[in-house]
């Protein structure tokens, strides 16, 4: 209900297909240029895996490309160490504002995302132990219809014990609400919202 008159969309769903008047909605607040911020399967959201949405639900295969620049593919193994690092040349972006420049780990395997799309800019990247193709963990993504968008593929539950991760979400809402006009973060929601 409260979709239409959101600043901000965050999407944090894993292969569910929505009743169509409900993936409407969303693409609707994408549509009208509204900030979007995801988070790890956010790129798989809204479709199944090789298969058509169930008959009564609508999916949408491209929001990964279309809404977060990405190209996510699959997973490398959970069982083997990750490690995330804020790359060097992007440390002053706003998002990155208060991260250690030093590597840490990520738990719950590393998403294949590359290759990004043109409108990104690639904030974190990562690695999985015994691989050696490195991948875009983090990014900014300026949307074809004027939108801005973050994703990150961290957002395994021990992702929120790290203070990297908070922040680096904390930072990520600012960014996407700098310039419009909002209530100050911690404010109480009008009645009704």
């Amino acid at each position: 209900d409260v979709v239409n008159d959101a600043d901000i969309l965050m999407v944090s769903a894993r292969r569910r297909p929505l009743p169509a008047d409900q993936l409407a909605l969303l693409k609707a607040h994408v549509a009208a240029g509204k900030p979007v911020l995801g988070i790890r399967t956010a790129s798989h959201a809204f479709h199944l895996r090789n298969k058509p949405a169930p008959e009564g639900l609508a999916d949408w295969p491209d929001i990964d490309a279309t809404v977060f620049g990405g190209s996510y593919s699959n997973h490398y193994s959970r069982d083997l160490a990750t490690t995330v690092w804020p790359l060097p040349e992007a440390q002053e972006h706003p998002i990155l504002k208060g991260i250690p420049a030093t590597a840490f780990p990520a738990p719950g395997g590393l998403y294949q995302t590359s290759p990004l799309l043109p409108g990104t800019l690639e904030l974190v990247r990562g690695k999985t132990q015994g691989v050696e193709k490195e991948e875009p963990v983090a990014w900014t993504f300026e949307r074809a219809d004027g939108g801005r968008s973050f994703y990150t593929s961290l957002g395994h539950p021990d992702d929120f014990k790290r203070p990297e991760f908070t922040m680096l979400m904390a930072n990520a809402l600012g960014w996407l609400m700098e310039g419009r006009a909002t209530a100050a973060i911690g404010t109480p929601a009008p009645p009704g919202r």
